[in-house]
């Protein structure tokens, strides 16, 4: 199983997981094809530290929006896709 099916396998348990791909290859592709698989972000390597927190922060923000609940009392799993 590729991160691409343990995207569309994790979507079909639940939509509240948060995953961020990341790929070592950073082709073309990769992107577009991480998020049409379910993944709610997409990074390549070199990981820059900074812009990886700031899409982690994103999700936060865009969680606590969307929900009645604060983003302290939720729970949050991020998968890293290899």
């Amino acid at each position: 199983m590729d991160g691409y099916e343990a995207s569309r396998q994790i979507r079909k348990i639940s939509k509240k997981v948060v995953i961020i791909a990341q790929t070592a290859h950073g082709l073309s592709g990769d992107r577009i094809n991480s998020l049409a698989s379910g993944c709610n972000e997409y990074i390549s390597k070199p990981l820059d530290q900074h812009l990886l927190v700031k899409l982690i922060s994103n999700q936060f923000r865009a969680k606590r929006i969307n929900q009645d609940n604060p983003v302290h009392s939720s729970l949050f799993t991020f998968y890293f896709l290899l």
